[in-house]
């Protein structure tokens, strides 16, 4: 859910950059925000690649298995979750949603793990 959120924050912030700037105003630190905030969508992106590649390993033997996942896919899955605890700094997930029925969903998951309509 954090990649679609932060593609999103990205347009926003590249569609207010645009803004500023058609309106004449000098944003360079806006500008900045953005190619900084770009490259830590592109780190997400490469480690979740990563990621997908180590954990394709199979072995027919379990303690080589299991070493491939502590050698290889445990330390991918640290570098996601660093890129990914980065994007969370900066980009509020939404809480609710409209459904196609135009219902509101919480996005948040009930304490019973139901989504919780209204």
């Amino acid at each position: 859910m954090i990649l679609p959120a932060a593609l999103r924050h990205q347009a926003q912030l590249g569609e207010a950059v645009n803004a500023t700037e058609g309106a004449g105003v000098d944003c360079d630190d806006s500008v900045k925000a953005l190619e900084a905030f770009v490259r830590l969508v592109s780190e997400a992106r490469a480690a979740l690649v990563k990621l997908e590649v180590v954990s394709a390993h199979e072995s027919d033997e379990p303690m080589a298995h299991a070493h491939h996942i502590k050698a290889k896919v445990r330390p991918a899955m640290a570098v996601l979750r660093t890129a990914v605890d980065a994007l969370e700094n900066h980009v509020a997930l939404p809480e609710v949603n409209e459904t196609r029925e135009g219902r509101s969903e919480s996005l948040l998951p009930s304490p019973r793990g139901i989504p919780i309509t209204c």
